[in-house]
């Protein structure tokens, strides 16, 4: 049994067990005693408490600016913050997001980071269709086994510049495997041409689209009216009663118009015969009209990004 020695006389008394919430006393002078193991395991406990609660309360921050960091991750994926934050896989639509001639960096702020691809991975006409054009460096994006291809070539400063792209799309059946290719631009320039001053009057052609010049809604109708005459490619009359005549070299033909809505028209046109008794279709077509005071422009919105043809009024 465990001894406690009096401070006062000095005697020893036996510690009584079970009663560790009580003070003994001494047996001879009746001072109270101390234990001095108690006091230890006092101190002990305490310290361990002023020792577990910053490490508590500080694991706890820790965890909540985890937990923070983590949503804020997520968020700022989901909103986008550049070419990097784009976490959605190509498709074959995003051909018609990237014109010809942009560089690069302009290629990636809508795509996002590509990879450099080798020619031999890609439909052998698209990479020979690209040596044709002067392509110097390929790129591809990724939607599994489907790919987006963009390639380019360089001007006179040596800046790379989109020539060509396409999207391969692969098909798995009961028949077998095999790929479909859906075809976005391809540079159609003359050889040796400089890519950075083709680059300058596409960006032109860009400005004079979307120019504010040109007439709005019911104004159109009213504007078209008239003979239209662009040199060496052909004209066009536009009559205020629906009729409408085209001629242009080796085409010769007359038909209706009728506007869709207050900008985009529809031609009908049938050619006129070579002999009496030819027979020649009607061709349907729908445009979408520019027009001011002097100048027309018919641009096919079948086409990506057509060299747009500029008619001169006749009066």
């Amino acid at each position: 049994m465990p001894q406690l020695t009096c401070s006062s006389c000095g005697s020893r008394t036996p510690s009584p067990p079970g009663e560790e919430g009580r003070r003994p006393r001494c047996r001879h002078c009746g001072a109270v005693l101390r234990d001095e193991g108690r006091s230890a395991r006092l101190w002990a406990q305490t310290n361990n408490r002023r020792i577990l609660l910053p490490l508590l309360l500080g694991g706890g921050v820790f965890l909540l600016c985890a937990v923070v960091g983590v949503v804020l991750i997520v968020v700022l994926g989901r909103k986008g913050g550049g070419p990097a934050a784009r976490a959605t896989p190509v498709t074959a639509a995003d051909l018609d997001k990237i014109g010809i001639y942009m560089t690069p960096d302009e290629v990636e702020a809508i795509l996002g980071p590509g990879e450099e691809a080798d020619p031999a991975e890609m439909q052998e006409n698209w990479a020979a269709a690209g040596k044709q054009v002067g392509v110097t460096r390929w790129q591809v994006w990724r939607n599994g086994s489907d790919r987006l291809f963009v390639g380019y070539g360089q001007g006179s400063s040596g800046t790379h510049r989109a020539v060509v792209s396409f999207f391969m799309h692969d098909i798995q059946n009961s028949l077998g495997t095999g790929f479909e290719i859906k075809h976005g631009f391809i540079h159609m320039g003359f050889p040796g041409g400089d890519l950075d001053e083709a680059a300058r009057e596409k960006q032109k052609d860009r400005e004079l689209l979307r120019s504010p010049r040109w007439a709005k809604g019911p104004a159109i109708r009213k504007a078209l009216v008239g003979q239209w005459v662009a040199v060496y490619v052909g004209s066009y009359r536009f009559n205020d009663d629906g009729t409408c005549r085209a001629e242009s070299p080796g085409e010769k033909a007359s038909g209706t118009y009728r506007f869709l809505d207050d900008e985009r028209v529809e031609l009908k046109l049938k050619e006129d015969p070579l002999f009496e008794g030819h027979q020649t279709a009607t061709k349907q077509r729908k445009y979408k009209v520019l027009v001011d005071g002097e100048e027309l422009i018919l641009v096919d919105e079948a086409f990506r990004e057509p060299r747009p043809t500029v008619y001169k009024r006749q009066r």
